[in-house]
């Protein structure tokens, strides 16, 4: 008995390999293997958001900057001269 309660508690390498669990251990292998895989998912949407949501802002900012330099420019008169309208 002290076998399993340590097994158990060393991790999931343990019980992957079925040390003294049979088919016990491969359900609680598989039952690991899905909980780690739902928390690397969590991270990865934990990590993701924020630089998806600063990546829009970044986009949104420059498009709203771009907006009052055209505004500015058409309230002076400045015409900008380009190389393809010339």
């Amino acid at each position: 008995m002290l076998a399993r309660i340590s097994a158990f508690a060393i991790g999931p390498r343990v019980l992957a390999r079925g040390v003294g669990f049979g088919a016990l251990g491969l359900i609680a292998a598989t039952l690991f293997s899905h909980m780690n895989i739902a928390a690397e998912m969590i991270v990865l949407v934990f990590v993701l958001a924020p630089v998806v949501l600063i990546g829009v802002i970044f986009v949104w900012g420059a498009r709203k900057d771009g907006q009052e330099d055209k505004a500015v420019q058409a309230r002076l008169g400045i015409r900008r001269r380009t190389r393809l309208g010339r």
